[in-house]
């Protein structure tokens, strides 16, 4: 996979923007989404040990890498389940936000980060998760996959 120049910046994740994708740099960094509001971020790690793990503030001005912002979501309809089994990892899709379910920064519970905010409401009963979701740039013949989970059975 190639970016253009134009479709990345380099800098820390507090410089990313909510819906960005910061790739790493080296094999020490980590591919982390960017989610939450332009007030309140949170940085969530897709990759490594702290897999779907929150980072926290003081962290992410340490963390580097290649910020993506021009990024969409994609979802898996075969590989969807109840809201109510909820797994780090998955994308939650409920009311009118699709949000990534993520360990605290301490790893005890699971939190939901909003990733997509104003879709058509969806009341709680029929809310579901995605467990097969990909993370693209670009449309049509274009289209590149930056970054999917691992398979899912």
């Amino acid at each position: 996979m190639m970016l253009a120049l134009d479709e990345f910046t380099i800098g820390s994740l507090t410089d990313a923007k909510p819906l960005s994708l910061v790739l790493p740099r080296s094999v020490y960094d980590n591919t982390v989404l960017v989610g939450g509001t332009v007030d309140q971020p949170a940085y969530v790690c897709l990759a490594g040990e702290g897999a779907y793990s929150l980072i926290g503030r003081n962290e992410a001005h340490a963390c580097c890498g290649l910020i993506v912002t021009a990024v969409k979501i994609e979802v898996d309809p075969k590989k969807v389940v109840s809201h109510r089994d909820r797994t780090a990892g998955g994308l939650i899709r409920e009311g009118t936000t699709l949000a990534i379910v993520s360990t605290g920064i301490r790893g005890f519970s699971l939190r939901t980060v909003p990733l997509i905010e104003g879709l058509a409401d969806v009341p709680l009963s029929e809310a579901a998760v995605f467990l097969g979701w990909q993370i693209v740039l670009g449309e049509g013949l274009a289209k590149r996959v930056l970054w999917s989970p691992p398979a899912v059975a």
